[in-house]
C-alpha cells in the first residue's frame, strides 16, 4: 500500500500528496532487510544503501566519479521509474537529495519539467558540486550583516539549505518546500528569515571571539572554529581551501563532539580525496563528495585539529 503525505503548496495551487513517503535514515543504523519497493537517494552508508531494493541514487560518491559527476537531482530528471516504487530514502537532508525526492515527486505527480525548472536543477547542482569558478581572493571578515546577506549561492537558495536541514520539519514537508521552489521559485520566508538570524549570529560570535579563524599551512588553507552554523563560509575570506571544527556538533543519538568538515572553493585548490585517503588510515569513516569532506556521522571525531591540519597537507602538495 502506497504511503502518502498531504501537505499544503503554495497559495495558488492548493494542496498536493506526494506519491512517495519519504524517509531519513540515520548513519550508522542497524541495517535492515531490504524492501523491494525503496529507492535510496545518496545513502552512503552501504549496509543501509544494501537496504535500499530498487536501488541507490548516487552518481558523485561511486568509484572514479569525477569533479562534474551528476548531481542526485539531476540523475533524478531522467531516472527510469520502478513501477513498484514507494518510498524514497536518503542519509543526506540536503537541497541535492531532498530535492532529487522532489523530482521523482513531482514527476509522479505529472508536472512538466520545463526550462524553468532545469534551471533551477542545475544552480542546485552547482551548489552540490561547489562548482563556482575560481576563487575570488581574500576579503575582510564581515562587519555587518549584510556582508553575508549577497554571499554565495544567494538568499534563496541559503534559505531552501536551511530548510531541508531543519529537523524539527517532517521530511515530507521540507521535500514539498524544495518541490515549491523547483516549480514556482517560492522561498519559505521563515527559513529566509532563520538565514537573516544566522548571519547576525555569526558576525556577533566573530566579534566576541566565538567564532575563530586563522591561516594556516603558510596560508594556503583556513581554519575556522565555530558552533555556528554556515560559519564554514567564513574560511574562504582567507584562503581557497577550509577545515572547519565545530567542537560541540549535536551527532543524531544526541552525543555532542568533535566534528570536521573539510571543503575547497574549486576544482584544483586541493585533492579532499588525497586528504581522506590519509585521514582514514587514522580514523576511518571519513567521507563525502570531492568538494567537500567530513569527519564521521555515526559520532565525535577522536582527532585533534593539530592533527587534522597535519594531515589536510598531504592534498595541497
Amino acid at each position: 500500500m502506497t504511503a502518502t503525505v498531504s501537505i499544503p503548496l503554495s497559495s495558488t495551487e492548493g494542496t498536493m500528496t506526494l506519491p512517495f513517503e519519504t524517509l531519513l535514515l540515520a548513519p550508522g543504523a542497524a541495517p535492515f532487510a531490504a524492501d523491494p519497493s525503496m529507492l535510496g537517494i545518496e545513502v552512503t552508508d552501504p549496509r543501509l544503501a544494501a537496504a535500499c531494493g530498487l536501488g541507490n541514487v548516487d552518481p558523485q560518491h561511486v568509484p572514479g566519479a569525477g569533479p562534474k559527476a551528476p548531481a542526485a537531482i539531476e540523475a533524478c530528471l531522467d531516472l527510469v521509474v520502478a513501477p513498484q516504487l514507494r518510498r524514497l530514502a536518503t542519509i543526506r537532508p540536503d537541497i541535492d537529495a531532498l530535492g532529487a525526492m522532489a523530482i521523482l515527486c513531482g514527476r509522479a505527480a505529472g508536472r512538466t519539467i520545463d526550462d524553468d525548472v532545469r534551471a533551477r536543477v542545475k544552480r542546485i547542482a552547482a551548489v552540490d558540486r561547489f562548482d563556482r569558478g575560481p576563487w575570488p581572493g581574500a576579503h575582510r571578515l564581515p562587519r555587518v550583516v549584510a556582508d553575508l546577506a549577497q554571499a554565495w549561492p544567494g538568499a534563496d537558495l541559503s534559505a531552501l539549505a536551511a530548510c531541508v536541514a531543519d529537523s524539527g520539519l517532517a521530511v515530507a514537508a521540507r521535500v514539498h518546500h524544495v518541490l515549491d521552489w523547483l516549480w514556482t521559485g517560492a522561498t519559505p520566508d521563515d527559513h529566509l528569515q532563520m538565514v537573516a538570524a544566522r548571519h547576525s549570529s555569526i558576525v556577533t560570535s566573530l566579534r566576541y571571539g566565538a567564532t575563530t579563524m586563522r591561516p594556516v599551512l603558510d596560508g594556503r588553507a583556513a581554519c575556522v572554529v565555530s558552533m555556528e552554523p554556515g560559519a564554514l563560509g567564513l574560511g574562504y575570506l582567507l584562503a581557497p581551501v577550509v577545515v572547519a571544527l565545530n567542537p560541540d556538533f549535536r551527532f543524531s543519538d544526541g552525543i555532542r563532539g568533535r566534528k570536521y568538515t573539510l571543503a575547497r572553493w574549486a576544482e584544483g585548490d586541493a585533492d579532499l580525496n588525497a586528504v581522506v585517503s590519509a585521514i582514514a588510515r587514522v580514523e576511518p569513516g571519513w567521507g563525502g563528495q570531492i568538494g567537500i569532506k567530513g569527519s564521521p556521522l555515526a559520532g565525535p571525531s577522536q582527532l585533534g585539529l593539530g592533527r587534522v591540519i597535519d594531515l589536510l597537507r598531504s592534498g595541497l602538495e
